[in-house]
């Protein structure tokens, strides 16, 4: 009786473990079929795939935009040699910074009004060069016009300041009688200048600041490099920090944000494609498919960045924006 009550127990275990290994089984083939049927991640997009679609993007959607500008450009003794038509031989080292705000309406309508401005040229020029710089080193507010009335002029109005806003601007007297006169004939007048006489250091003219022309201006060194693909934050002026002795910007260490933006990075496949320029950082946002900015090196050094932000697609941009700044005034005979 024990020996049958002992087998009869044996072959309940014996059932009993293969229920169990029954029940992992068909436990394991519903896992499975559920991973299976789970929808595959999506591939992060390739560099070409990022450019293709920014440029189809810019070609076929963006009819206007508005945004804000950082631009910091350094003229090295590298760019002068390798880029004859920006630089002339006789050109100096030298750099700038600044930050615009920007409304823009296809096909090449442009408001560009400063805001900030640092190592302005106090020296050369005409008084209306010279005033120009005075204005954008010490306040915000001078508006260049461009594509509105003609595309060979870049129109120019002052901001008026107020005599205690006056008396604070750190200049000579005898300057900032010059200015005033200037502020209160930009009342009556606009002044122009050729696209050509107020370029950046490394060679853009405003109509150049258009997104679009900006990427057709990288197309070849996109053509000819080798290209990484990552995704870094979304970069700001605040970011950087410039000495303004030497005007060498670096960026600052530990950004500590969401890595949401594409970064394609560009190595000349060679040094004839670079033209001195060893990298080249794009950076292309997700979120709306567009340029975001650049960054560009000579060796290590930083010596170009181009940062969009508050970037709106397609906002309502009439022709009244870029009339008006002509109403009541009539053009100056001063350049």
């Amino acid at each position: 009786m024990k020996k049958g009550r002992k087998n009869t127990n044996g072959d309940g275990g014996i059932m009993r473990k293969r229920s169990w290994i029954s029940s992992m089984l068909v436990c394991a083939i519903f896992a499975l079929a559920a991973f299976a049927a789970r929808p595959a991640e999506a591939a992060e997009p390739t560099a070409d795939q990022l450019w293709k679609g920014v440029v189809e993007k810019w070609d076929n959607d963006v009819k206007s935009y508005s945004c804000d500008l950082f631009s910091y450009a350094q003229r090295t003794k590298t760019f002068i040699k390798n880029f004859p038509e920006y630089a002339k031989e006789d050109d100096k080292p030298d750099w700038d910074y600044n930050v615009f705000q920007i409304r823009f309406r296809k096909p090449g309508k442009t408001l560009l009004k400063y805001r900030v401005s640092l190592n302005e040229d106090f020296e050369s020029g005409s008084i209306i060069d010279k005033g120009v710089s005075y204005m954008l080193a010490y306040t915000d507010g001078t508006t260049f016009n461009f594509g509105h009335k003609d595309s060979q002029n870049v129109y120019i109005v002052f901001p008026y300041l107020s005599n205690s806003e006056f008396a604070k601007m750190p200049i000579a007297i005898q300057w900032k009688a010059t200015l005033k006169l200037l502020m209160i004939a930009s009342r009556k007048e606009v002044y122009h200048k050729k696209p050509d006489e107020i370029r950046d250091l490394r060679g853009f003219e405003i109509p150049d600041i258009a997104i679009g022309k900006t990427i057709a201006r990288y197309q070849s060194f996109f053509d000819n490099s080798n290209i990484a693909v990552s995704k870094v934050p979304l970069y700001v002026k605040e970011d950087f920090e410039i000495n303004t002795e030497t005007g060498v910007l670096t960026m600052k260490k530990n950004i500590n944000r969401p890595a949401e933006i594409y970064k394609l990075t560009m190595t000349p496949k060679t040094a004839a494609a670079g033209r001195g320029v060893s990298k080249l950082d794009i950076f292309i946002d997700p979120k709306t498919s567009m340029f975001a900015g650049l960054m560009e090196y000579e060796g290590n050094n930083l010596v170009h960045v181009k940062l969009f932000s508050n970037l709106k697609l397609n906002p309502d941009l009439p022709d009244k924006l870029w009339e008006d700044f002509f109403k009541g005034r009539k053009l100056s005979d001063k350049r």
